[in-house]
C-alpha cells in the first residue's frame, strides 16, 4: 500500500513569480476530475484517482520544491475528499463508488502508513453529491460532515420543507485525532444540511447549517460553534433568508477575531467571534460569489461577474475591486497576495491595493479548483487531460515590496 520514493525530479531552476516551476503527473494516470491538493510545512499532499478498472484513489506526498513523489498510498475503490493536514497526520474521508459505506483514514505524513481507520455507520456517506466536505483538524480532534443517502426522495423533501422532524439527514461527527475514536455526533431537529467547516485555535469548530421551521414557511442559517472539549453546540448568530432549494454553503472565513460568511441571499456578513451580538456589518455584492477568504483585516471574494473584491474587516468598506476573468474559483490569500484561478488563467493581486502582480495562462482550459500554497509555490489542480497532469506549481513571491 505504501512505497518509498517513487520519482526523482530534476533540480528546481530559479524562476520568476508567475512562472511554472514543475508539474505533477500521476504515475497511475487520471480518470476523473478529482484532485485535492493540501500543503503545509511538511510538504504537499494530493488526492487523485487512477484510470484503473477499479478506479483506485491514491494519496501522494510531494516535495514542494521539485514535485518529486516522497510516498504514495492506495486507499482502494473509494471517492476521496479534500484532505485535512495536521502536524504529523493527514486525514482523508472516503465513500466507496457504490455508496455502500464511508471510511475515514488517518495517515502518517512522514511515511504514508495508515495510523487508523474509522468505518462510519451504514447508510451514511461523507461526501455530498458533487461537493466534497473537507474534514477539519482542530487540536486533538477531527470533525467532518456525513449525509444520509438511503432515504427516499420524498423523505428528504419533507425534511427540507420542515414537515419531518427526523434529525438524521445530515450530522456533524467528531473523532479523536490520535486513534479515530468517535467522540460525538451533533445534529438538531429541522437541520437539513451543514456548510463546510472552519476551525479556530480556541478549540471551536464554526459552521452554518440550514434550519427549516415546521411547515417550511421560513428558514435561517444559524452560524454555530462547537466546543470540542465539551461537545456543546451553540448558536452564534442567525441569518434569515427565504426558503430556497438546498445548496451547500462555503465555509466561514475566520481572521482577526471576526467570522465572515456569504449566504444564499448573496450577502457577506461579518460577526465578532464569541459575542453573540448582531452582525458588525453586511454587504450585498448583488451576485453570486466564491469565498470568502480572509487575512488580518481584509476579506476577499471572487464574484460571478469575474471581479475580485476586497472589503475592510472592521466596517465592510470596499477597498478595491478588479476584473480578472469569468468563472472564477474560490480565492486564497498567501504572502500578502490574492491568488484566484479560472479555467485557463491564474491571477495574483496585491492584497493591500489590488494591483495586478502576474498572470499565468494555461494553453488549454484545464485548470480546475481552489489553489493551495506553501512557501514560494502556489499549486493549481487541473481537470482531466491527456497528459494526466494533475497539478501545476507556480512561483509566487515570498515577500512583497512596499506599495
Amino acid at each position: 500500500m505504501v512505497a518509498g520514493p517513487l520519482a526523482i525530479a530534476a533540480e528546481r531552476v530559479e524562476s520568476n513569480p508567475g512562472e511554472c516551476v514543475w508539474t505533477f503527473s500521476s504515475p497511475h494516470g487520471r480518470y476523473q476530475n478529482i484532485v485535492y491538493p493540501q500543503s503545509g510545512k511538511n510538504g504537499v499532499f494530493l488526492v487523485s484517482n487512477s484510470p484503473d478498472y477499479d478506479g483506485h484513489n491514491y494519496v501522494y506526498h510531494l516535495n514542494p520544491k521539485t514535485g518529486a513523489i516522497v510516498w504514495e498510498a492506495d486507499l482502494g475503490d473509494v471517492c476521496c475528499s479534500e484532505p485535512a493536514l495536521g502536524t504529523d497526520k493527514l486525514v482523508v474521508t472516503t465513500t466507496d463508488r457504490l455508496a455502500r459505506a464511508s471510511t475515514t483514514f488517518c495517515l502518517n505524513t512522514a511515511s504514508g502508513s495508515i495510523r487508523w481507520r474509522h468505518d462510519h455507520d451504514p447508510h451514511w456517506r461523507t461526501e455530498n453529491v458533487g461537493y466534497p466536505y473537507q474534514p477539519v483538524i482542530c487540536g486533538d480532534k477531527v470533525a467532518l460532515v456525513a449525509h444520509r443517502f438511503d432515504l427516499p426522495v420524498w423523505t428528504l423533501y419533507d425534511s427540507y420543507r420542515g414537515c419531518n422532524d427526523t434529525p438524521d439527514v445530515s450530522r456533524l461527527i467528531c473523532l479523536e485525532l490520535d486513534d479515530g475514536y468517535p467522540v460525538l455526533k451533533a445534529n438538531d431537529i429541522h437541520t437539513f444540511d451543514f456548510s463546510r467547516l472552519s476551525s479556530q485555535l480556541d478549540g471551536h469548530i464554526y459552521f452554518g447549517m440550514y434550519k427549516i421551521a415546521p411547515g417550511g414557511k421560513s428558514a435561517s442559517v444559524p452560524i454555530c460553534s462547537l466546543a470540542l472539549n465539551t461537545g456543546k453546540v451553540q448558536d452564534e448568530h442567525a441569518l434569515p433568508f427565504p426558503v430556497l432549494p438546498p445548496a451547500p454553503l462555503d465555509a466561514p472565513a475566520i481572521a482577526g477575531g471576526r467570522l465572515y460568511i456569504f449566504d444564499l441571499s448573496r450577502t457577506l456578513t461579518c460577526f465578532e467571534l464569541g459575542t453573540h451580538s448582531k452582525p458588525l456589518w453586511s454587504v450585498e455584492p448583488g451576485e453570486s460569489a466564491h469565498g470568502p477568504a480572509a487575512f488580518d483585516d481584509r476579506v476577499v471574494m471572487a464574484l460571478q461577474s469575474g471581479h475580485v473584491v476586497c472589503y475592510r474587516g472592521t466596517d465592510g468598506k470596499e477597498l478595491w475591486k478588479r476584473y480578472v476573468d469569468s468563472a472564477l474559483e474560490e480565492p486564497i490569500i498567501h504572502n500578502g497576495q490574492v491568488v484566484v484561478c479560472s479555467r485557463q488563467n491564474v491571477t495574483t493581486l496585491r492584497l493591500d491595493n489590488g494591483t495586478l502582480l502576474w498572470d499565468y495562462f494555461a494553453p488549454k482550459p484545464v485548470l480546475n479548483g481552489r489553489p493551495s500554497a506553501v512557501g514560494d509555490v502556489v499549486l493549481i489542480p487541473t481537470a482531466f487531460n491527456r497528459e494526466h497532469i494533475a497539478l501545476i506549481a507556480l512561483k509566487i513571491a515570498e515577500k512583497l515590496p512596499p506599495p
